[in-house]
């Protein structure tokens, strides 16, 4: 988070997370850092969220919170920002691409960096890892269909794969 109280001086950024506790922290961090920010989740009004996405746009707010799962509403010219934080990866690559899509959208002029934060020896490497294989087989670099091939049947074997995977992965993090 260091990276967002130096850089919240010189541009925009916004954060999301899936959780409202880490936004918490993440509030309570700019409040002693006398940051300005506004956040933008499922707790609050339709009004407060419209207020929220204005100021950010049209004001000296540096930062806005939100959640990945805040509704569609206003969120098409976020361009102002030019950071992304995105405080945990999410089983479904596309959700993340979602976020980085609403600071990166036409009119964006500039870059837009995106800072993905993943804690070593946690859940989050095997999302992470698990990311990477859904975004291999959605484009198609997954499973194949062949003769005599079943792909159900390799799907399911995958799926078996990915969950023993995945329980090798708990059992070492939680020793």
């Amino acid at each position: 988070m260091e990276d967002l109280c130096k850089m919240a001086r010189h541009e925009k950024s916004i954060v999301f997370s899936f959780w409202m506790k880490s936004l918490d922290l993440v509030e309570n961090l700019l409040k002693k850092h006398n940051i300005a920010f506004r956040r933008v989740d499922g707790s609050r009004s339709k009004n407060d969220r419209r207020a929220s996405l204005h100021d950010f746009r049209t004001k000296d707010v540096p930062v806005l919170l939100m959640t990945f799962g805040t509704g569609s509403m206003g969120l098409n010219d976020l361009n102002v920002a030019r950071r992304v934080h995105i405080l945990e990866p999410q089983w479904n690559p596309s959700v993340e691409n979602q976020a980085i899509g609403r600071v990166s959208r036409l009119g964006q002029t500039r870059e837009v960096t995106v800072i993905l934060y993943v804690m070593k020896k946690s859940i989050e490497e095997a999302v992470e890892s698990r990311q990477f294989l859904k975004l291999k087989l959605a484009l198609g670099g997954g499973l194949h269909e062949g003769k005599g091939t079943n792909v159900k049947a390799q799907q399911a074997s995958q799926a078996r794969r990915i969950a023993s995977d995945l329980h090798q992965f708990l059992t070492q993090i939680m020793m």
